[in-house]
């Protein structure tokens, strides 16, 4: 395991043409959102312990990876923004590797998935005529909401519950007493926001290292050593969780 610091300084980073900097800001920023998020889901997961804990947190993740499509959304956006410049399109396209060339190309493809709707219809804006049709559609056995003395004990479940039939329709799960399909769907789903995940990361790391070269950028890179690197297996977090005495 190796951690590595890269350091820029001021004047070597301004050599670097002002929307090129602009471009690795806004999609830095987002792969900070990005790889944030997939860190929150992975101390979240696999949660040890009591069944209201384990089937609140199931529902918690699905949360948090609806937020994390739509931000890989917002990295396809920004791409295609910025690409449609001649000379960006050059640089950060058309030579790039060409593993490069492949992420970029799955990267684009979030068109053609589900992930654009989910991003307009569940993660950055909602849609009140679908969630009209929703409710209309699906009745359910019970709708429950958890409550308490402290705003962390709140998970309005039926909600979390009415959000995943939406998104099992956008994954084509027609008949949803199908268990299987149901399940099927939403591993694909999450399969399909990690994999993508993957390679925005990989084209930002791309990115990054290319335009720092093609500017000749001076920098200094060290090992960062003696520091605490947990471990996620480490970790057993309920849903319920106190934060008494913190803000």
């Amino acid at each position: 395991m190796e951690i590595l610091k890269f350091t820029i300084e001021p004047s070597e980073f301004h050599k670097i043409k002002i929307e090129e900097r602009a471009f690795l800001t806004v999609l830095g920023n987002l792969v900070n959102d990005i790889i944030s998020l997939r860190k929150i889901i992975l101390l979240l997961s696999d949660y040890k312990g009591d069944q209201i804990n384990k089937i609140l947190s199931v529902d918690q993740i699905l949360s948090m990876i609806i937020i994390m499509a739509g931000k890989l959304y917002e990295c396809r956006s920004i791409i295609g923004m910025a690409l449609k410049d001649k000379e960006m399109g050059i640089r950060y396209d058309k030579e790039l590797s060409s593993e490069g060339k492949k992420r970029l190309k799955r990267i684009r493809k979030m068109d053609k998935t589900p992930i654009q709707k989910i991003r307009n219809k569940l993660a950055a804006h909602y849609d009140l005529d679908k969630i009209k049709e929703v409710l209309t559609k699906h009745e359910l056995d019970t709708y429950e909401f958890y409550m308490g003395s402290e705003w962390v004990f709140y998970r309005y479940r039926m909600l979390d519950i009415l959000r995943g039939l939406l998104l099992l329709e956008l994954y084509g799960s027609k008949n949803l007493n199908d268990l299987e399909k149901v399940k099927e769907s939403l591993i694909f789903f999450q399969d399909q926001v990690i994999d993508i995940s993957d390679d925005i990361y990989n084209y930002f790391d791309e990115v990054f290292r290319r335009m720092v070269a093609l500017y000749d950028c001076e920098y200094q890179m060290e090992e960062v050593t003696n520091i605490e690197v947990g471990r996620f297996i480490d970790f057993n977090i309920p849903f319920f969780v106190s934060i008494s005495g913190l803000k």
